[in-house]
């Protein structure tokens, strides 16, 4: 992106929005229970964490510092580092932008995490931009800060999760293990369907874990990290990654490592630029979105345009009918895709007459075409 993820302002609009599910078509790739004592932690894994006052995390375990023998340098002597960490009872991590010292149980398991320093700070970045930018579409209100300081404070319950008591640290109730951003990328290379048009067919070994809590969307996460990865692959036009929603402001979207490390490969990919959605109700803010989208061809940008207008969000529905398949015929759905999410998911009526006139505002914006580019960026070799 020329302008960069955070530095970017324009094309922000607001538009009333209702609803409270995930945006429509949505659908996740299967995925297979693992036993955690079975594998130890490996640099590159992402957990989701629990503590034991319930507060959710994200955690990704990182390579530990190369270990340097004596004699180093020009004049023998050599530098290493484990990919495999099981021969040791404390890691290192990443947790809602903070460095972490985890502690391993007898089975290998992530039981305890202690901050260390500032990591990542791109989540709380991207929220602080949207409140700038709310405040300056918004010079007339009674209370613009207001809104500002809760945006800010978007990251905070990940964040104390992640510090605990007087920054001691916290105890883990559960960490359930995900993906890797490497295994991620070689499944939406080999099949791109599930991210990119709702094909629950093919089964990834991306979206691997399953630990029986139903209040862990390990999958719906890994999802919303397909879908970007989908788009720097060429496989997709646009995609909406949610950065705040005042109806769960607990979720952290952005903490997910996957998912910000994908915006980091956006951000300087020359092909993709992103412009931010803020819906509102009764003139109230009720969430902030990234709409990341390719630049070429130019109705790609129409569209992500289209979207901004409409305040479209990941984490809101439109009550709508036409308006949930604008948005989903926006991001580019199928059209059977639409129609089965209207009138199965959502028992609403649709007719060839309705989706003329979508398809019509469609054409209007330009023409598409996917891949839009033909390999996956070099930053995806690097992973």
């Amino acid at each position: 992106m020329t302008a960069g993820l955070v530095a970017s302002s324009r094309c922000v609009r607001t538009a009333p929005q209702h609803g409270r599910r995930c945006l429509p078509l949505r659908q996740r790739a299967r995925h297979t229970r693992v036993t955690m004592a079975a594998t130890p932690p490996r640099p590159g894994d992402v957990f989701h964490v629990t503590s034991q006052d319930g507060l959710p995390s994200w955690l990704e375990i990182r390579p530990a510092p190369k270990k340097v023998a004596k004699g180093s340098g020009f004049v023998g002597g050599s530098s290493s580092s484990s990919s495999s960490l099981s021969s040791s009872s404390a890691v290192d991590g990443v947790v809602s932008g903070l460095k972490v010292k985890v502690t391993l149980d007898d089975a290998g398991q992530p039981a305890h995490m202690t901050p260390t320093g500032k990591a990542d700070d791109l989540p709380a970045n991207l929220l602080r931009r949207a409140a700038e930018r709310w405040c300056e579409l918004t010079k007339g209100s009674d209370n613009p800060e207001a809104f500002a300081d809760m945006v800010r404070s978007a990251a905070t319950p990940a964040r104390r999760s992640a510090s605990g008591a007087k920054g001691k640290g916290i105890q883990l109730a559960s960490a359930t293990r995900t993906a890797t951003l490497k295994t991620l990328l070689e499944d939406v290379g080999e099949n791109a369907a599930p991210w990119r048009d709702g094909d629950t067919a093919a089964a990834t070994r991306a979206n691997v874990s399953d630990d029986g809590d139903d209040n862990v969307d390990v999958a719906g996460a890994v999802q919303q990290a397909g879908e970007l990865a989908a788009l720097l692959a060429g496989q997709r036009g646009l995609c909406i990654v949610q950065l705040w929603a005042a109806a769960r402001p607990d979720e952290a979207w952005t903490h997910n490592p996957l998912v910000v490390r994908l915006l980091r490969m956006a951000d300087k990919d020359d092909g993709v630029d992103a412009v931010l959605s803020i819906a509102t109700r009764s003139g109230e803010p009720q969430a902030i979105s990234l709409i990341v989208h390719a630049t070429s061809p130019v109705g790609f940008t129409s569209r992500a345009e289209a979207l901004t207008v409409m305040g479209a969000q990941a984490a809101m529905v439109p009550d709508s009918p036409k308006d949930k398949a604008t948005i989903g015929r926006l991001l580019g759905y199928p059209c059977e895709a639409v129609r089965e999410h209207i009138v199965h998911t959502h028992n609403q009526s649709w007719d060839d007459s309705d989706a003329d006139q979508v398809e019509a505002k469609l054409a209007e914006l330009g023409d598409v075409e996917l891949p839009w580019r033909q390999e996956a960026p070099r930053l995806f070799a690097k992973v």
